[in-house]
């Protein structure tokens, strides 16, 4: 899967002009709530799908083998009827961070009501653009006897840290469920459209290919034998959503003795914790 569309200096001028339009609709828009009335479950629901295209092999960027290490990519869908969509304020010009706001309440299609403070855009270097922090948690994790993922700590192996995301519509995650959006797809397609303009339309999915930097876990911190890599959206709870009790997604890996190959056995439905471990003859990679 590609990691974002492409894009030319036309696409990132047309976008910019399009966000600034759509940043003055919201921006004229926006009625506090309590003179709407109080409106139920205007949110998103971000699901994390299982990790996926697993390897174990040298990053892209900087290609040594002191860059070995386990590599995935990650996607993030919105399952909610209504979008994620973030927009940044700086405090000054020319910070490298801004404060984040989320929609929570619509008045019309992409046309916010309220928005609620919900954490930082913070600057990238490496990926040359502004990310919303702590959007994402990876970890590796021990599987107990009883076959079921260690969420202890001792069940810890590694863990990559909370990870900022730029976060946009990537690709089609089904069907948009919701009557209320009538502008084309997708609106959140661009991550160079400045600090300000974010988001996840619902029955899109955001997606981090496994050749990005920092979708990886280093040689160094590998074990051999039978792990989860587990995937969590939203980890400290900054974003408002329908619901967090399906915030998580588990692929079950058997990594070699060598730490040179790895395997994958089962994989979680989204949103949840349940991946076994197989039967013995199936370990081995």
């Amino acid at each position: 899967m590609p990691r974002r569309p492409s894009e030319n200096l036309g696409d990132v001028l047309a976008f910019r002009v399009v966000s600034v339009l759509v940043v003055g609709l919201l921006s004229l828009a926006v009625t506090p709530l309590s003179a709407r009335g109080s409106q139920v479950d205007e949110l998103p629901n971000l699901v994390p799908l299982p990790a996926f295209d697993i390897a174990i092999g040298q990053s892209p960027s900087t290609p040594s083998e002191d860059s070995v290490g386990l590599r995935f990519a990650a996607a993030t869908a919105n399952k909610g009827d209504f979008a994620l969509d973030l927009f940044g304020q700086p405090d000054e010009i020319g910070v490298t961070s801004a404060a984040a706001s989320q929609c929570v309440d619509w008045s019309s299609d992409r046309v916010c009501a309220n928005r609620q403070p919900v954490g930082r855009f913070l600057w990238h270097p490496d990926h040359g653009h502004y990310h919303f922090e702590d959007f994402a948690l990876y970890e590796l994790r021990r599987f107990r006897p009883n076959g079921k993922v260690n969420f202890k700590p001792k069940g810890l192996v590694a863990t990559s840290g909370k990870v900022s995301f730029c976060v946009i519509d990537v690709e089609q995650d089904g069907s948009p469920s919701s009557p209320l959006y009538l502008f084309p797809y997708p609106l959140y397609y661009s991550c160079f459209a400045g600090v300000g303009f974010q988001g996840i339309s619902p029955g899109w999915r955001d997606v981090y290919s496994a050749s990005t930097e920092g979708q990886e876990f280093p040689l160094e911190e590998l074990v051999p034998g039978r792990l989860a890599l587990v995937i969590y959206s939203d980890p400290v709870d900054r974003l408002h959503e329908t619901r967090n009790d399906d915030n998580l997604a588990v692929t079950g890996i058997v990594i070699s003795p060598d730490l040179s190959k790895v395997k994958v056995f089962c994989t979680s439905e989204p949103g949840s914790s349940d991946c076994s471990l197989p039967p013995p003859a199936q370990e081995a990679p």
